[in-house]
This record gives structure tokens, sequence and C-alpha cells, in this order.
């Protein structure tokens, strides 16, 4: 087989792999956004369809607008955005001033306590989470 041969070859395998990932990748949220606007009825068909017969948007306008049991949606999200901001800005102080220390002050132990706070950070959060 020749170099030309060989390249276009692979050039289709590669090909053919990264549309397969697309569509892994891609399928999970777009069945979200199908599901979301679907009715009860279009979900629960069989055979499944990925394209709702009667798409409704109103449940997405419930949740903007104020419709229904989502109306309490808009407050609940500005105080999400304010505890995470607060939450965001301490932690931000905190880690400078921590940030710092390390840095420019000597002190005893230093170097052990900056390697377990470093290690910490390469354990996954529910390794710490769990002994809790």
């Amino acid at each position: 087989m020749g170099l030309r041969r060989r390249r276009i070859v692979r050039s289709i395998i590669i090909g053919v792999f990264s549309v397969l990932l697309a569509f892994l990748l891609l399928a999970p949220p777009a069945w979200l956004f199908i599901s979301s606007i679907a009715d009860l009825k279009d979900l629960l068909r069989i055979p499944l369809r990925w394209i709702p017969e009667n798409p409704s948007f109103s449940r997405y306008a419930g949740i903007l607008f104020g419709q229904g049991p989502e109306s309490e949606f808009r407050k609940i999200m500005a105080n999400s955005l304010y505890v995470a901001a607060f939450v965001t800005v301490i932690c931000v102080a905190l880690g400078v001033l921590a940030a710092y220390a390390f840095s420019r002050l000597r002190f005893p132990g230093k170097d052990r306590v900056l390697f377990i706070l470093l290690f910490s950070y390469m354990l996954p959060p529910i390794a710490v989470i769990i002994p809790l």
C-alpha cells in the first residue's frame, strides 16, 4: 500500500472516530434539551423519537417569566449567585494572604504545611469529603 493510500485510510478512520466521539459527547445534552421541550407521551413512546411531535417551551416560559410552580426560580438563582460571589471573594482573599505568608515568611513547619496543602489538591474531592 502506498504512502498516499495509507494517509487517506488513516484520515478516514480518524474522521469516523471523530464523528462517533462527537455523537457520544453531544447526544446527552441534545437529549436533555429534547426531553425538556417534549410532552411526556412523546418521551414514553416506543419506538423512541428524537424529534417530538408537539414541542412546547412552556417550561422555559414558566421559569423565565414566573408562571406556575417555577415562579421562585429568579429569587432562588439570585440567592445562589450572591452566596457564590461572597464565598469566592472570601476564598480569594484568604488564599492571597496564605500565599503571601508561604512565599515571604519563614516559620517552623512551613515545608510540611505547604506539602500537605499541595498534596490535598491532588486528591479527588470525594476522597477528602468521605472522612468528614
